[in-house]
């Protein structure tokens, strides 16, 4: 609304009930006086108590929504988890990633942080994916390291990573193999909603395996005592695989 970005024509209507209250309409009128701005449409007065229980009654909205509203069109709630993720990555690294559960985003911060910083991780969907599905890993997590592989490494080294990730790699003694034989193992032992608070630890463990593939070594090591590890490579590196 503060960008111009809307439409006072819309149908739906802002429903009052017989005491004034708004029944249908609430979010609207509420970004409306935030905002600033008069707000003009359709209004229907004395709306019977009765059936209110069949209109929005100001349910709660999810990053899933906020995404939608942004064109997102699918894979929203993995994708709206995973910008907090990134969020917590970039900001509170020095807060032990044990610790990040306890820090609630809103729907609304979700979507001004995609608009703001994460809008790309769309693009990275498909790898993300790739990742989940051959580690068998949280997808929030598998989302956002394919985010931050291509931001950080490229979309060449994010392609390798994905493709070892997956199961493109045979030999077991490789790093990328370790690293999906032993999600996929500690994957049998988390619950279905373990999501918010599995993630941080996988993603750690994502980035610890590949930096240590990239540091030649044989063998990674991350546990739940373990920081969560920066993903980066050298400049030099970058530009000379650019070029």
């Amino acid at each position: 609304m503060t960008d111009g970005d809307w439409e006072n024509g819309i149908p739906d209507i802002v429903c009052l009930c017989e005491h004034g209250g708004v029944c249908n309409g609430r979010h609207r009128c509420i970004a409306a006086c935030e905002a600033g701005i008069p707000l003009t449409g359709w209004v229907a007065r004395n709306v019977p108590r009765e059936v209110i229980r069949y209109a929005d009654i100001g349910l709660k909205r999810t990053p899933a929504d906020a995404l939608a509203g942004r064109g997102v069109s699918s894979y929203r709630t993995q994708l709206g988890a995973a910008v907090r993720l990134l969020r917590l990555y970039d900001t509170e690294r020095d807060t032990h990633w044990s610790l990040w559960s306890r820090m609630r985003f809103t729907a609304p911060k979700i979507g001004a942080l995609f608009d703001e910083c994460y809008s790309e991780v769309v693009n990275t969907v498909d790898e993300g994916r790739q990742i989940e599905s051959g580690t068998n890993c949280t997808p929030s997590a598998a989302a956002a390291f394919a985010y931050l592989m291509r931001r950080e490494g490229g979309a060449e080294r994010l392609a390798q990573v994905a493709y070892g990730l997956a199961g493109g790699t045979p030999d077991v003694r490789d790093i990328l193999a370790q690293a999906r034989t032993r999600l996929a193992r500690e994957a049998k032992h988390r619950g279905r909603k373990a999501d918010h608070n599995r993630a941080p630890y996988e993603l750690g463990l994502l980035i610890t395996a590949v930096m240590a593939k990239e540091a030649g070594k044989a063998r990674f090591t991350f546990g739940e005592t373990s920081p969560m590890p920066t993903l980066s490579f050298a400049a030099e590196q970058l530009t000379a695989e650019a070029v």
